[in-house]
């Protein structure tokens, strides 16, 4: 439990620019009256941080994604295309938080684990730390298997398939599984690709799952075999 550790929270956002050249001291005053409060002047943002820290202190930044760019960073771009700013191609902005703790010992990993679960959207954002922050482009790569490979189905059978269902997050239910698996082993007879069964997971979701009742199909009184 984390109630009663933290006894001053500090929120400062913090905005990450992606440019194709280097951005010069003008460009910079641009951006910074873009991105000011419409209540403050520029100098406003170059007010001390709250990175700066006391030892009973914990900081953590959460913000967007790297692999995405979001609606708030293309409505950006377009506002600094329109006042001359071309060099701009992505914004994202992310949300700092400096919590002051009451702790005797130091803040362990698993309950700044908690805190990030509370204060972030896991499928749509990270922690940004110094070590995984792209430093120079936001076109990073996840290094979880970057290269596609087979599902051994045929030696293995559904053991295969639970395992990279779960190394790979793809939400399958049992009924999926059995039918993924007979499917590929006593049908197609073949092996498929991780890249095929992330489009099957796709395919399968939620909103758009239309077989999802097992409808019969019967044809000349005759009740057709589903795949």
């Amino acid at each position: 439990m984390i109630s009663g550790h933290i006894f001053s929270l500090e929120v400062e956002k913090c905005y990450h620019v992606e440019s194709t050249t280097a951005i010069d001291a003008q460009q910079e005053y641009l951006l910074r009256w873009l991105f000011k409060d419409p209540q403050d002047d520029v100098s406003s943002l170059q007010k001390n941080s709250c990175l700066l820290q006391d030892p009973q202190s914990c900081l953590i930044e959460i913000g967007p994604r790297f692999n995405f760019s979001t609606a708030f960073s293309t409505n950006c771009v377009n506002i600094c295309q329109n006042v001359g700013l071309h060099e701009v191609i992505r914004v994202e902005m992310s949300t700092r938080y400096l919590l002051r703790l009451d702790l005797k010992q130091a803040l362990t990993q698993n309950v700044k684990l908690q805190i990030i679960d509370l204060l972030s959207d896991r499928m749509t954002e990270c922690e940004y730390t110094s070590d995984n922050l792209p430093i120079n482009s936001f076109n990073v790569q996840s290094d979880i298997h970057k290269n596609w490979y087979h599902v051994p189905i045929l030696s293995t059978g559904r053991q295969a398939l639970e395992k990279v269902n779960t190394e790979l997050g793809l939400a399958f239910s049992d009924w999926d599984m059995d039918y993924y698996t007979n499917l590929f082993k006593n049908i197609l007879k073949r092996d498929p690709t991780t890249v095929e069964l992330f489009d099957c997971a796709q395919s399968n979701s939620e909103h758009s799952r239309h077989w999802f009742f097992r409808g019969k199909m019967i044809i000349s009184g005759q009740e057709q075999l589903s795949l």
